[in-house]
């Protein structure tokens, strides 16, 4: 594949951030779980910051899914 052409296949930028998707969901439970009290001091804060450096991401789908984070949180 030369160039650019791997991004023109339908669904293939997906799998190629699928390991950050699966992180900024993670992270969006942290951060649901943040006010019960069960966490280490400090997690909500390193979570957000993860979800913070997602939505700088030059991935569409990655700074996508961590701004709609962002806005609940």
């Amino acid at each position: 594949m030369a160039g650019g052409a791997a991004h023109e296949e339908p669904g293939l930028d997906v799998t190629l951030v699928y390991p950050q998707l699966v992180a900024l969901k993670q992270m969006e439970r942290v951060l649901e779980s943040s006010g019960d009290g069960r966490l280490p001091p400090g997690m909500a804060d390193q979570a957000r910051g993860v979800v913070e450096a997602g939505a700088a991401s030059s991935s569409n789908e990655v700074a996508r899914l961590a701004r709609r984070i962002l806005s609940r949180f």
